[in-house]
Order: C-alpha cells, then sequence, then structure tokens
C-alpha cells in the first residue's frame, strides 16, 4: 500500500509516499507552487499533479527494487493534500475537482483536503 502526502505552498508543493509495508518514505522533487491565488490556475493544477506523480512512481520503483512489495501490489491506499490557498468549501470542491480531472487514478482512494 501507499499513502500519499502533500504540502502545496505559496512558492513550492512537495510530495512524499510511504510505502507500507516497511515504511519507506519517497519524497519527490519540490514543484511550483500549488496555490492558485499565487500562480493562477494552470500552475497550480500542474504543479500539483506533477509533485503527486513523481512522489507515486519513485516510491513504485524504489519499493518495487527493494524487494519490500511485488509490482502487482502497488496500490494508492490514500491520499493527503494539505494546500495553501484552500480555505473555504469552494476552494475544496475546485481543488477535488482538479483531482478527478487530472489524477483521475486517485479519486476513489480517500483524497483528503485541507
Amino acid at each position: 500500500r501507499v499513502y500519499v502526502g502533500v504540502d502545496g505552498g505559496g512558492t513550492k508543493t512537495a510530495a512524499a509516499a510511504l510505502v507500507s509495508p516497511g515504511l519507506l518514505l519517497y519524497p519527490s522533487a519540490p514543484r511550483g507552487s500549488s496555490n492558485p491565488n499565487a500562480v493562477g490556475e494552470a500552475a497550480a493544477r500542474e504543479a500539483l499533479a506533477g509533485a503527486v506523480r513523481d512522489a507515486i512512481e519513485l516510491a513504485r520503483a524504489n519499493a518495487v527494487y527493494a524487494g519490500s512489495i511485488a509490482p502487482g501490489d502497488v496500490h494508492i491506499a490514500g491520499v493527503c493534500l494539505c494546500l495553501s490557498g484552500c480555505d473555504s468549501p469552494a476552494d475544496v470542491a475546485r481543488t477535488e475537482g482538479w483531482i478527478a480531472e487530472d489524477l483521475p487514478e486517485l479519486k476513489e482512494h480517500g483524497v483528503n483536503v485541507t
């Protein structure tokens, strides 16, 4: 199982994937801001989706290589997004819409936006 966490701010977006069993942590390289109030919707969406995809792919590749997980057993179990500029119910709904469009593979895995 893979759990993804995202810290999205006004200057950078960082994501990490935690692989269980073994509790191996794989951080992605930081991307730009995911705050649409700071950089606009297109740039924010690109940063968020890119950081999440990078962390997931890094976790998949390394967990399989390390032998802690078999290739067919890499499943997203949960996602938590902590994002600046996501302060109201409307902001959360907008971000959930981005996830549905840009990262549809995560929609069914308990995405928590705060």
